[in-house]
């Protein structure tokens, strides 16, 4: 595959770099796993399906900033501790059957809409973001964001065994 480096790294380094900043808490190491991301996007080229780019570098970075908050518990004194152990207990989780359901069921959903509404919904539920923060970010309107998340939300409503009341 004959990937535009120079054109993927000024595109999509700076949403990159924010969810990095966002998990490391510090600019020298979110630099680091920024940089870290686009090597693997290097060295992994002919294996990488980049057809949705955003969800994709968000995927990568997010996993290259846990992978450096278990090696370096402390040398990042900083990063909010509760958050590590939230991640690795969610990911060693023995309910495997249920998360591989869920999982399936995320791909599903996912796979019927733009690519850019995982990445609406990862940025308003996973990182907390308003409906306006994450419209910013995707270059949206609130309303096109509100729109987005009602849809996912009453297909998600339909799919027998899912808790249709809120929380």
């Amino acid at each position: 595959m004959d990937l535009d480096f120079k054109h993927l790294y000024e595109k999509y380094a700076p949403m990159v770099y924010r969810r990095c900043f966002a998990l490391l808490k510090d600019e020298s190491h979110a630099n680091d796993a920024v940089h870290e991301v686009f090597v693997i996007l290097m060295q992994k080229k002919n294996d990488i399906d980049l057809r949705g780019p955003s969800s994709f570098f968000y995927t990568v970075a997010t996993n290259v900033c846990i992978s450096l908050l278990r090696k370096n518990k402390t040398r990042y004194s900083v990063v909010d501790e509760t958050a590590v152990d939230l991640v690795e207990t969610i990911a060693c989780d023995d309910r495997l059957d249920e998360k591989l359901g869920a999982s399936r069921v995320l791909d599903w959903l996912f796979n019927r809409h733009p690519e850019t509404t995982k990445l609406i919904a990862i940025l308003h539920f996973v990182d907390g973001l308003t409906l306006e923060e994450v419209a910013q970010e995707v270059g949206m309107s609130a309303s096109g964001v509100r729109k987005r998340i009602y849809k996912l939300r009453k297909e998600l409503q339909q799919i027998d065994g899912y808790p249709h009341e809120k929380k």
